[in-house]
């Protein structure tokens, strides 16, 4: 007899006790998170030895686990913690950036400025689009308990 947990994770497909069509294995995300510089620097200034997005540096890269990062990614990849609509007349001053995707040939590059002034502002190639970070968002939160 097939048990009815059987069915239920692997449908009317069980042959011998396996699953003839199992789940598709989850993702494997990667997510870098980094400490920026809180002002934009010219081009004409930067440092050799350092990183920029959209002329931040990069300053220092935060140790994420596997967990952590795929916490992260499922927080940023969350559309409604974003507003692409309003617009916050507060200065952009960053301290996070994030390199977030699912393999290494999806990359994507997100800037994050903290509250009082929550947003986001995504960096793809030459776009970049602004958004608010809802203030409801747990993301802030989340980074600094992992020591952004």
């Amino acid at each position: 007899m097939i048990s009815r947990l059987a069915l239920g994770l692997c449908g009317i497909g069980v042959w011998f006790g396996l699953c003839i069509n199992p789940a598709p294995p989850k993702p494997i995300v990667h997510v870098r998170l980094f400490q920026t510089g809180q002002q934009a620097i010219r081009p004409s200034q930067h440092h050799p030895a350092l990183e920029y997005l959209a002329d931040f540096p990069l300053i220092d890269q935060v140790p994420l686990s596997q967990a952590q990062q795929d916490s992260l990614y499922y927080l940023i990849a969350k559309a409604e913690l974003f507003n692409y609509e309003l617009m916050k007349s507060c200065p952009f001053e960053p301290i996070w950036a994030m390199e977030y995707g699912v393999d290494s040939s999806d990359s994507h590059w997100v800037l994050l400025s903290v509250s009082p002034c929550s947003k986001a502002l995504f960096v793809e190639d030459s776009v970049h689009t602004w958004a608010v970070i809802d203030p409801q968002s747990p993301l802030e939160a989340t980074i600094k308990q992992w020591g952004g």
